[in-house]
């Protein structure tokens, strides 16, 4: 399973990170600190699951998944 990241907080890729490894399925392939440039990146990926911080800058959380869901893109979203 792919996934990426997205939180503004250094700290929380290091524990995502970190709690992700322990599970041999999962394949972190991208970690982003603002909403736009993992926009760009799930435009021309395929990823499975993405983390999403809800409180975040320029951006929340919830506006990228209705962004995202509005893109068409099948991939399911949580939100930290």
């Amino acid at each position: 399973m792919k996934v990426v990241l997205i939180d503004d907080e250094k700290a929380m890729h290091l524990i995502m990170k970190r709690m992700l490894a322990k599970l041999s399925e999962v394949e972190v392939v991208g970690v982003f600190k603002e909403t736009a440039a993992a926009f760009a990146y799930l435009v021309n990926h395929d990823v499975d699951l993405v983390f999403v911080d809800i409180s975040m800058p320029r951006e929340t959380g919830l506006e990228f998944a209705a962004r995202l869901r509005a893109s068409g893109k099948p991939i399911k979203l949580v939100f930290v």
